[in-house]
């Protein structure tokens, strides 16, 4: 999080646990495993830094949606 506050969401979808919710500040970051869903409410104007893996793929997508909230 490179300015801002937000709350970032997360469950993991194969193990069908919670959701778990924390508050992402300022020099903070996550990594998010494979099979965890996850979804970012931003609490005011913030700038952050996304960084993949791999390259999107549009053929090989993966994004799909799952309620959190």
């Amino acid at each position: 999080m490179l300015s801002g506050s937000a709350d970032f969401f997360f469950r993991n979808v194969k193990k069908r646990g919670k959701t778990t919710k924390f508050r992402l500040n300022v020099g903070e970051g996550v990594l998010i495993h494979p099979y965890e869903t996850h979804t970012i409410r931003f609490r005011e104007k913030s700038e952050f830094l996304l960084a993949k893996s791999e390259k999107f793929d549009p053929k090989r997508n993966d994004l799909y949606e799952a309620r959190l909230l």
